[in-house]
């Protein structure tokens, strides 16, 4: 079998590299936070930095119990973790428990998630659609695939031709789309017309990352790889 489709079952094979950011969220009272991997000793510990809350840092108590979700690669994976110790000197970090067991989850281009996004929408082709363009409007609903689009006034038909401008983060690399849609299908709806858009010509770097981002805010909301 090609190892490339094979789910990773220990954490060494994530292949993770310093900096790469995790979701953690406390068993405690469900605070959720992101921190930065450090570097890890296979079998001892994950060393992390401190979360930021409104840019400061704070100390992870030892032996708090944490839920850890993150992207690696083409994978979504959580695991429960402990925090053996912190530390102030030369920075605050903290040294984790290392996972002896974890979920990974392979990211599926098709999944989607429910959000509120600044886009601008415009033609494909300037000149083939009445109005003045461009106009900004919200992705309320986001694949790699398409998106569900709401605007306060009517854009175009069902079939028109669209280009959608937006832009995604993540693991601190943003990306700056402006992709080609179809219009599939438009519903009313109480703050103006939802548009529901099919994406063309999608490269593959780009429906990886934005796979990615979409995953990464299921993560953060807890609402996939569940950790037990």
């Amino acid at each position: 079998m090609d190892q490339k489709h094979v789910v990773p079952n220990q954490f060494s094979d994530l292949h993770l590299s310093v900096g790469d950011s995790f979701n953690i969220e406390s068993l405690a009272n469900n605070n959720r936070y992101q921190v930065r991997l450090i570097g890890y000793v296979e079998d001892d510990s994950l060393i992390v930095s401190a979360p930021k809350i409104k840019g400061k840092a704070i100390q992870l108590p030892e032996g708090k119990l944490l839920k850890v979700r993150l992207i690696a690669g083409k994978y979504a994976c959580g695991f429960q973790t402990q925090v053996i110790c912190s530390r102030r000197l030369p920075f605050l970090y903290s040294h984790l428990s290392y996972p002896e067991k974890f979920n990974a989850v392979a990211i599926r281009q098709g999944s989607r998630v429910r959000l509120t996004m600044a886009a601008e929408i415009a033609e494909a082709e300037k000149g083939t659609l009445h109005g003045e363009w461009p106009v900004s409007a919200r992705i309320v609903d986001l694949s790699s695939s398409g998106a569900r689009i709401l605007s306060k006034k009517p854009l175009a038909a069902s079939g028109s031709r669209l280009r959608v401008s937006f832009q995604t983060e993540v693991d601190g690399i943003f990306r700056q789309h402006q992709l080609q849609a179809i219009v599939r299908n438009i519903a009313e709806a109480d703050e103006g017309y939802l548009y529901g858009v099919q994406f063309n010509g999608v490269i593959d770097e780009q429906r990886v990352h934005i796979s990615g981002f979409v995953y990464q805010q299921m993560l953060g909301r807890g609402e996939l790889a569940p950790v037990s």
